[in-house]
């Protein structure tokens, strides 16, 4: 009879975080190129729509807090920081993050993250 591996909350944060910001390994220059990706496609000045409609401007806000706090926290295992699962809260909100997974995280035939179309268009250079 075989265990069940045991998941952790900060197991679960770190998956989490790695698909928001559409990464399958946390590597840091890959964080800090997704993250700054992801920050300006979510950004409120980059949809002058919301200017109307002050609830998807707050929905907005609350995705740049998520993208955020999962590039704090990728931060955090890579400097093998301890990590407090109670301030990464916001990515425990499934419909906030189901709302900012990129379209090929969420169940989609290629599924293919950044770190692999990378690769695949450039090939391993080092």
């Amino acid at each position: 009879m075989t265990k069940m591996p045991i998941v952790t909350r900060e197991d679960s944060l770190k998956e989490r975080a790695l698909e928001i910001l559409n990464l399958k390994y946390p590597i840091e220059d890959d964080i800090k190129n997704s993250y700054k990706r992801r920050i300006f496609e979510s950004h409120p000045d980059r949809h002058p729509e919301l200017t109307d409609d002050p609830d998807k401007l707050r929905e907005y806000q609350e995705r740049i807090k998520v993208i955020i706090q999962a590039f704090e926290l990728l931060l955090a295992v890579l400097n093998r920081a301890k990590i407090d699962p109670n301030k990464y809260c916001l990515l425990e909100d499934t419909d906030l993050i189901q709302s900012l997974l990129p379209e090929n995280v969420k169940p989609f035939p290629l599924g293919k993250t950044e770190q692999e179309i990378w690769m695949e268009r450039y090939g391993n250079l080092i």
